[in-house]
């Protein structure tokens, strides 16, 4: 997982490099986009473990704390 994190944060640099080069028009050929557009595509493909696992985690935590309340009844 450390090492996704780290191509995570390269892939952002790298990505943000070809936003300015294609949406400030400073290079206006097409295979740029085409390379942005798979950089894209390898950025969301790089945060949707991590997205899993958030997304894992708060149902879990959720449920757990749930059942935990049933199981250990509170005595008035």
């Amino acid at each position: 997982m450390l090492g996704l994190g780290y191509l995570s944060i390269l892939l952002s640099i790298v990505t943000y490099i070809f936003c300015i080069l294609v949406f400030g028009q400073l290079v206006s050929d097409k295979s740029i986009r085409t390379i942005l557009f798979i950089l894209f595509i390898c950025k969301a493909a790089t945060w949707s473990p991590f997205l899993g696992m958030e997304f894992y985690d708060m149902i879990f935590e959720h449920v757990y704390h749930d059942v935990q309340f049933q199981l250990n009844v509170i005595k008035p």
